[in-house]
């Protein structure tokens, strides 16, 4: 007598990438047509599970999009699973029953080519209340990892403690390849509790470094091919806004694609000068065109898509543009609460500039 086949429960599986699913996935199969039907999308749900007993805060879904397919309710996180790491997937399911799954990937270890190719500010020397630092690196990283590979150390070579500013998620660009590394805030300003407790990241007169930890792994899974370390001294803190009309610009003649050319009076934040300034015509038209921030942070240039004409233009420069200390064009970043006076410059700020023709 042959024994009836069955078919399988409702269960959980974890995969790792594939061509179809590029960052790993996970799906909840057997389920009952009407069930699979019902269930919302936010039903499937992972995160970075927490060793048995470990005392940690919640932690966060990880960030991803569930989907039907194929008779499954599939799991497509937005960032891959990360070899070596503990992931628990849960399926909550209305008429009780939910499923979970603990799984991770087995690394693999492949050979080291990504490396730090640059850190802004550029330094050598940077104001004492300095906000923020860009590290670049010539591949896709790891989230996740920062705070544990990329530290700040004095002149001894000793950690300076909770010098950054630990956020969740990291601030890195789309493509995993620029971070935002965001010095504590709570030890910039004068009078907060952590400045206090701990005085500041930064001494005046004091000498510095970043260093990265060659263990930091890519987007791959592979360390990175070597260290980092950049150096930098300490001067006053700035406490004034960046103007503008200080500006020196040097104008370029109609009929050419010369561009035209922007010196300002102080380091600027280098990734936003680059895209907070504009070029606008006499009738506030924007000018299509390239803008380039150089890497000291000192000068922007704009080479336009089609020849200058002559005329009256203006570089229009959003409020929010910050110098190396935070201090925008529409504020300082220690704004006088007590004094009952609003210094915030809400509006862009235009300069004038006149493109001629170059005849004499």
């Amino acid at each position: 007598m042959l024994g009836a086949c069955v078919a399988p429960g409702p269960e959980l599986r974890a995969h790792p990438p594939d061509g179809k699913h590029p960052a790993g996935w996970v799906e909840a199969r057997g389920l009952p047509a009407a069930e699979l039907a019902g269930l919302g999308t936010d039903a499937l749900a992972v995160r970075v599970d927490a060793p048995e007993g470990a005392r940690v805060p919640p932690v966060p879904p990880v960030l991803g999009a569930s989907r039907r397919e194929g008779g499954a309710l599939v799991f497509e996180p937005r960032f891959p699973f990360q070899p070596g790491r503990a992931y628990r997937a849960t399926l909550t399911r209305a008429g009780g029953g939910d499923l979970a799954l603990t799984f991770s990937f087995p690394r693999v270890e492949r050979s080291s080519t990504t490396r730090v190719t640059a850190v802004h500010p550029l330094g050598p020397l940077l104001p004492a209340n300095v906000l923020r630092f860009y590290l670049h690196f010539s591949a896709p990283m790891t989230r996740g990892q920062a705070y544990r590979h990329a530290r700040v150390v004095d002149s001894t070579g000793a950690p300076v403690e909770s010098a950054f500013l630990r956020v969740e998620p990291e601030l890195w660009d789309p493509d995993t390849t620029r971070l935002t590394l965001l010095v504590e805030p709570g030890r910039i300003k004068r009078g907060l509790g952590p400045r206090e407790e701990l005085g500041p990241v930064f001494e005046p007169g004091g000498e510095y470094a970043i260093e990265v930890d060659p263990a930091w792994r890519d987007g791959r899974g592979a360390p990175l091919a070597s260290g980092f370390r950049h150096g930098f001294r300490i001067g006053a803190e700035d406490h004034v806004s960046p103007d503008p009309h200080r500006w020196t610009v040097e104008v370029p003649a109609a009929g050419t694609l010369d561009p035209l050319l922007v010196r300002t009076a102080e380091v600027l934040d280098r990734a936003l000068l680059e895209r907070l300034v504009t070029v606008e015509g006499a009738h506030g038209a924007s000018i299509p065109g390239l803008a380039r921030a150089a890497e000291d942070g000192r000068k922007w240039s704009f080479t336009p898509d089609e020849p200058w004409t002559a005329g009256s233009y203006a570089l229009v420069v959003d409020p929010v543009l910050e110098d190396l200390a935070g201090n925008s064009v529409g504020r300082p970043f220690e704004v006088a609460l007590a004094s009952g006076s609003d210094a915030t410059v809400m509006s862009p700020v235009r300069v004038g500039f006149e493109v001629g023709t170059g005849e004499r």
